[in-house]
């Protein structure tokens, strides 16, 4: 079986997403120093320089007898940020109260360690020695966090140990409004009583074990030149529920969690605007943001083409057949009836809608005319890589379905990317 090659994604839909971070390692960030472009432009070639880097990069003017430094790199280094604003800790605060208190209760919600978890804001550069300093002092480090931060979780022994530390700063958690994603603050100040919001609620650790559920969303269908549809078992979407002391906590705070992305550590949830500040107030919760609704967008393929200026390419170049690049598509689904469409394919219907390879929308088969069109019905339709329809069935179009007849769908962008990087082998030479 061949591993599947590079996909090429294509979509004119936008699924809201968070800003991903790596969840696989729970060492230290990738790079242990900050990297180049964020010093200070005389610090570059100082290897040995300690301070924090500024948030304000500087201005350099490069010209023939060297760059000369404009302005110099500024700003206060010493805050934790996010999306909704930062917080300033004061002077000489070394250990934020909230912090203390989170620690100084009792747990009863089913955590399989007594820690908290917070932010060690440094004073001095992140080296693998401070690393290590910090998880002799008691912390489990997570990763990094603007601006110069670590997350990390910690227990109420070590609390006083890391803040003693001569590098660190300060050790602390945000601020409730700062766990509070702007465009969803926006949403549940529009919201009426009662009225439920989808949101993704990110969360410091995993909440994987060995209860966690995986549930099948759709089976693979593929389809053929011909029309010919068949179902694939063994190559099915799906998602997980992690059945864990978080999913536990968010069900009795009366949240309705319908999906755990464990790539992100994120929940895919909704609430009401009266939930959310419990929600926010849960010390193992980092931040929540809205998910919003994916809709499809259309443009006219006449318009769309000269906008990305690919008519011009089109119109000498195939694209050609290829077994080294995959194509595929997210949307409402694809026609294959189409003279133009007629492909090798494979498809997941996650709208649970009439099935992948039917398209009552039409937006996807526009997209997938836009992407392999061959023009045989009108030339000017012709799409912009029309050689990718002549793969042979041993290589195939993917199409995920995640709208239906509406336009409307909720699915998570991981249970589509992971179909995508699923390599299929349905023992008739359909290989991807």
């Amino acid at each position: 079986m061949k591993t599947l090659p590079s996909l090429l994604w294509c979509t004119l839909a936008a699924p809201c997403a968070l800003a991903l971070q790596s969840s696989d390692s729970y060492g230290p960030p990738a790079r242990s120093t900050p990297p180049a472009e964020h010093l200070p432009a005389p610090q570059m070639e100082s290897a040995l320089d300690d301070s924090v880097p500024l948030p304000i990069p500087a201005v350099v003017q490069a010209n023939d007898a060297g760059d000369r430094v404009l302005e110099p790199a500024s700003g206060d280094p010493f805050f934790l940020g996010f999306a909704a604003g930062k917080h300033y800790p004061p002077a000489g605060e070394r250990v934020d109260p909230l912090l203390e208190a989170a620690l100084a209760r009792e747990f009863a919600d089913g955590r399989p360690e007594r820690v908290s978890w917070g932010f060690v804001m440094f004073s001095k550069r992140i080296t693998p020695a401070r690393l290590d300093a910090l998880r002799l002092a008691g912390a489990r480090v997570i990763e990094f966090h603007p601006h110069y931060t670590l997350k990390v979780a910690l227990g109420a022994d070590a609390l006083a140990r890391i803040a003693a530390l001569d590098f660190v700063r300060w050790v602390g958690v945000p601020r409730a409004a700062q766990k509070v994603h702007p465009l969803l603050a926006a949403q549940v100040s529009r919201a009426q009583p009662g009225e439920r919001l989808d949101v993704y609620v990110s969360v410091f650790d995993s909440d994987r074990n060995a209860d966690s559920e995986r549930i099948e969303l759709a089976q693979a269908v593929s389809v053929d030149p011909d029309g010919t549809q068949r179902e694939v078992p063994g190559f099915a979407a799906v998602k997980w529920m992690s059945r864990g002391w978080q999913e536990a906590r968010l069900v009795a705070l009366g949240l309705d969690v319908h999906e755990y992305v464990d790539g992100i550590r994120a929940f895919r949830a909704r609430l009401t605007k009266g939930q959310l500040e419990a929600l926010v107030a849960q010390d193992f919760v980092q931040f929540v943001e809205a998910d919003l609704p994916i809709a499809p967008m259309a443009a006219p393929h006449e318009e769309s083409t000269p906008m990305i200026t690919t008519d011009r390419t089109r119109a000498s170049w195939s694209g050609a057949a290829s077994t080294s690049v995959i194509a595929g598509f997210a949307d409402s689904g694809l026609e294959t009836d189409h003279q133009d469409l007629g492909i090798w394919g494979w498809g997941w219907d996650l709208a649970g809608a009439t099935g992948p390879w039917n398209d009552e929308n039409g937006h996807g088969s526009h997209v997938a005319g836009t992407i392999l069109g061959r023009g045989v019905a009108n030339s000017s339709k012709r799409g912009n890589a029309p050689g990718l329809a002549s793969w042979s069935a041993s290589s195939r179009f993917y199409n995920v379905r995640i709208f239906n007849a509406a336009g409307s769908g909720s699915v998570s962008t991981s249970s589509v990317m992971n179909l995508y990087n699923t390599p299929i082998d349905d023992g008739t030479g359909g290989i991807t």
